[in-house]
């Protein structure tokens, strides 16, 4: 049965309702249920969403918006204090699973595959680690912090691996215009925002406050969010990285905390779509054939990745 995009997401939310209410009872965390909810919508069960791409499209923003605001809580000495868990534990984090991933490539004969699965398994997911802390009251303490920072080095390097992908296969070369263009895009990217937060941020926020009406100040709040997240994307980098800066250049406004008000009750509506989007991915009768199968490796790749990470602590 087809329905409209209007009514598919008005029954992915009366079904996560009727879900999150019956995984309350049993103490399971509603990021769970949302996730359940998404099986249960997907094509491998009741196959409720016949265009999941209009999901994921609406679930995109929910991402964005949790990265800025995460981005506005931070201050100015919390954002010092973790310029170098950014550099150094993100890169070790990366650095260390990309080499076990190639090193075993290398014994089993195909190096460049491991390259590619290193950088797979030393990627996270910023929105439901993120999530998660937010619901459990840790992203504050000094974990949390320390989790950011690799969250954030690895949004940065999303771009540089997406440009190894086609070097490992083949298709492209490192070239001097190809080094070039990469660095005249980073450096666009930095010189852009600095300009655009020296001197134009301030004047803008006064002017929109000063019209004293609250829906101009979300709109603008929304256009700053999105887009930075959609530069970003242009670039080849993540959409959660220029959210996040969006939010880190707010953070500094005297209106920083009437923004977060208006802005959080739409990032909770949006982050629920994004978890129903994930869960809407699983395969259910792929799962039940191979369960032992994913079991190994779930377990394997947790304890690998944590005694790769612990390092980088």
């Amino acid at each position: 049965m087809h329905f409209s995009p209007l009514a598919e997401i008005v029954i992915l939310f009366l079904l996560s309702i009727l879900v999150n209410l019956a995984a309350s009872k049993i103490r399971l965390p509603a990021t769970v249920g949302f996730l359940l909810t998404g099986v249960l919508c997907g094509p491998s069960v009741l196959g409720l969403v016949s265009d999941k791409s209009t999901i994921d499209h609406v679930a995109d923003l929910g991402v964005a918006m949790l990265m800025f605001t995460i981005g506005m809580e931070l201050s100015g000495d919390a954002l010092n204090r973790l310029k170098k868990p950014v550099f150094v534990g993100g890169s070790l984090q990366i650095g260390l699973i990309i080499a076990a991933c190639w090193g075993l490539g290398l014994y089993l004969g195909n190096p460049k595959s491991g390259v590619l699965w290193g950088c797979l398994f030393a990627l996270s997911s910023s929105a439901i680690v993120l999530q998660i802390f937010q619901q459990k009251g840790i992203a504050g303490t000094p974990v949390g912090r320390l989790d950011l920072a690799i969250l954030v080095f690895q949004d940065m390097m999303v771009a540089p691996m997406m440009l190894l992908i086609p070097m490992l296969s083949g298709q492209l070369e490192l070239t001097a215009n190809v080094l070039i263009g990469a660095a005249v895009k980073i450096l666009g990217l930095a010189a852009g925002m600095f300009i655009f937060s020296k001197f134009l941020l301030d004047r803008l926020m006064n002017a929109v406050v000063g019209t004293r009406a609250r829906e101009i100040l979300l709109l603008t709040t929304l256009v700053l969010c999105l887009g930075f997240a959609s530069i970003t994307s242009f670039l080849g980098m993540s959409m959660s990285l220029g959210a996040f800066l969006a939010g880190l250049m707010l953070a500094r406004s005297q209106y920083s905390m009437s923004v977060i008000a208006d802005i959080l009750p739409y990032k909770d509506v949006f982050m629920s779509l994004f978890f129903i989007s994930v869960g809407m991915m699983l395969n259910i009768d792929f799962v039940i054939s191979h369960a032992g199968l994913i079991a190994g490796i779930v377990a394997a790749f947790i304890v690998l990745k944590t005694l790769l990470c612990m390092p980088s602590i």
